[in-house]
């Protein structure tokens, strides 16, 4: 009896240490992918996600956030959606960084389902066009760095029609993109869904949020639940997946939403290095 009373007692401290964590302490994390769509082969073109920030601030005006963006030398930024939040109060944790991270790098946006159920849409497109920051609404935009030309395709969440009347895949077939044939090509959306038929589309990276990475996660089991599936212990909950031919990358984003903690699932700002395959490398490496 006492050494079980021991082992509840350092789970206990472990899960209180880890709400902690989850509170505050972000988690760069970094993936590598390859494509011999992309041309340069001597250095990466480095993309920095964030997502759901849900009006969580990171120290005073997300001066610790913006910083740590700074140092990681983004040549874009991509931010998916879901800056406010629809359950707590009205507050404006996102101007700060919206005003600093097209000072850094090429920004773009797309909306998440509590910009459009928190009536705060037009507010969040408004402020994030004034500053220079490129809103994707079912959209095209070209990336030009490093010697490539990348195609980034922004889709707005469901939700912006209150009612879905079209598939993301219909939306997305209706989105006219230059030599799609020919560039790598980037979906950046807010949640993942539609996965197996937006991979018979040439997509070559997916990039999106909306999971929180289950939020709450059991150690080498994943997410206990996300909003993308309904479903307990789902599969796309964060991190890498290859479905096809088709990049998948999930974030498990910055805040919370309904419930305010995360357990053994830190804020997490997500670094996407491409580059251009050489002739003896695989095609993916992670």
């Amino acid at each position: 009896m006492k050494y079980i009373l021991i082992i509840l007692l350092i789970l206990a401290v472990i899960c209180i240490i880890s709400l902690i964590a989850g509170a505050k302490w972000i988690k760069i994390r970094n993936y590598y992918v390859s494509s011999d769509k992309l041309n340069n082969t001597s250095t990466v073109t480095r993309i920095v996600f964030i997502t759901d920030l849900h009006e969580k601030s990171f120290g005073y005006k997300n001066q610790k956030l913006i910083e740590k963006i700074d140092q990681l030398d983004p040549d874009a930024i991509f931010i998916g959606g879901d800056t406010v939040d629809s359950y707590s109060k009205v507050g404006g944790d996102y101007i700060p960084l919206f005003e600093e991270l097209p000072k850094l790098a090429k920004t773009f946006l797309v909306l998440g389902n509590h910009e459009y159920s928190a009536k705060r849409d037009m507010e969040i497109i408004g402020y994030a066009q004034s500053l220079g920051i490129r809103v994707l609404e079912d959209e095209f935009e070209p990336l030009v760095c490093n010697s490539d030309t990348i195609n980034v395709i922004g889709m707005t969440d469901y939700l912006s029609e209150n009612v879905v009347t079209k598939t993301l895949a219909e939306r997305f077939d209706a989105v006219p993109v230059p030599y799609y044939a020919q560039r790598f090509n980037i979906l950046l959306c807010h949640r993942p869904c539609e996965l197996e038929e937006m991979s018979k589309r040439g997509i070559d990276l997916m990039v999106c949020g909306h999971t929180h990475g289950g939020q709450m996660r059991i150690p080498f089991v994943g997410g206990v639940f996300t909003p993308s599936s309904f479903k307990l212990f789902p599969k796309y909950d964060m991190g890498y997946f290859g479905i096809g031919k088709m990049d998948l990358i999930i974030s498990s984003g910055l805040g919370t939403s309904s419930i305010p903690l995360r357990l053994f699932c830190r804020p997490e700002i997500t670094v996407i290095d491409l580059q251009g395959k050489l002739p003896y490398q695989q095609k993916k490496k992670h």
